[in-house]
């Protein structure tokens, strides 16, 4: 099993957990120059640039993947699709996923797709990325890309109306589309004008599944050289508001920031927040590895059970084996590492197994609120007056 490592369960059993991969990329994009055979998973790490550019060019793909490394990624994976059509982008995402499958384990955390993305591409990767989750219970996110300022439109003012109206009518909370473009250096050397979803996806890489990119004095931005001029304050607020990530400054701080990791969806979303969505799929996949230890296993009474008045199922060993380890996965490595605020975990009572053959489980978590913002107030004070106002 891939990158297995032995959790010591409290009552005594032992359990053997993949570790989760966390901050791994999966980039896919079209490329019509390299040596990487399309449809074709490949592993890089960031002391080979020139190895991107061997197999993928001097190409949107293979910039991203450097803005990434250029933000802190180590590692990724990269697969190329045979052009940049939507069913051969499809056909190149689907194929990353598989090969990414070790034993049932995927060796990413996220997928990145390079080429620019419209309303249509986000709903064919989230129908995608659904149906991954529902049918094989595997979970995992994708950063897409919007479009630039068109030649036609002639201010920002247009642009920023033009793309929230193009958008409007998608949400989906596993799908985060990149709307800002600024001048970028990466690790090469060359400073062009392009979309920030390498470096995004470089500070994923980097976060804890419950931090925030967005936090100043974490996550600032050194590979960003300046905004597009025409693009203020006003025009970031309302594609942040309409679900897009941007990249921001603040007055009395120097540099650059992420305004705010959001997924596309509206900020009632449980998952509106790139970490929300993280930490869920870290939880899920934790207690789903647990569960499946269980699977097909029998039911048995206490030792000392009545035979005549036998106990529910929720009372058997097996079942208090079962909640004892959703608790401990969830703990140790959750909840000690500070990546969640807390977790609940129960059985509810009166389930039939003997017809239904199946056992329902619930668990709860609590992320880390998120200081979004923090207000001070300003009073002259005399130390002469005792108490404070």
């Amino acid at each position: 099993m891939l990158g297995g490592v032995k959790i010591d369960f409290r009552d005594g059993g032992l359990g053997l957990v993949p570790t989760y991969p966390t901050g791994i990329p999966l980039f896919v994009g079209s490329s019509n120059s390299g040596s990487a055979t399309p449809n074709t998973v490949y592993h890089l790490t960031s002391d080979n640039p020139e190895k991107v550019l061997e197999l993928f060019g001097n190409t949107t793909l293979a910039k991203r993947i450097l803005d990434a490394f250029s933000s802190g990624a180590g590692i990724v994976r990269v697969v190329k699709a045979q052009d940049g059509t939507l069913a051969n982008l499809m056909t190149a995402i689907e194929e990353g996923v598989n090969q990414s499958l070790i034993d049932g384990e995927k060796n990413f955390e996220f997928i990145v797709l390079t080429d620019t993305a419209d309303k249509t591409v986000a709903s064919a990767v989230a129908s995608y990325l659904q149906n991954l989750e529902q049918s094989q219970d595997v979970y995992t996110w994708a950063i897409l890309c919007a479009r630039d300022k068109a030649n036609t439109e002639t201010d920002y003012d247009t642009y920023v109306n033009n793309l929230i109206t193009e958008w409007q009518g998608f949400t989906h909370p596993r799908i985060c589309v990149v709307a800002s473009y600024t001048t970028i250096s990466n690790l090469t050397g060359e400073t062009r004008y392009d979309n920030v979803q390498g470096i995004v996806a470089g500070l994923v890489s980097i976060a804890r599944v419950n931090e925030d990119i967005g936090w100043v004095e974490k996550f600032k931005i050194p590979s960003i050289v300046e905004l597009p001029k025409g693009l203020n304050l006003a025009h970031i607020q309302a594609l942040d508001e309409a679900g897009f990530l941007t990249v921001r400054t603040y007055n009395g701080v120097k540099g650059y920031f992420i305004t705010s990791p959001r997924m596309f969806v509206d900020e009632t979303s449980d998952f509106h927040l790139i970490q929300y969505r993280r930490v869920s799929d870290k939880a899920g996949t934790l207690i789903r590895k647990v569960l499946l230890q269980s699977v097909r296993a029998d039911v048995r009474a206490p030792i000392d059970a009545d035979p005549q008045n036998p106990p529910p199922p929720e009372k058997s060993p097996t079942i208090h084996d079962i909640l004892t380890r959703m608790k401990a996965i969830l703990r140790d490595e959750m909840l000690k590492r500070q990546e969640i605020y807390g977790y609940q975990v129960w059985i509810p009572e009166g389930q039939n197994i003997w017809s239904t053959k199946k056992l329902q489980v619930k668990y709860r978590i609590a992320p880390n609120p998120v200081l979004v913002w923090i207000e001070g107030e300003f009073k002259f004070w005399n130390p002469l007056l005792e108490g404070r106002t």
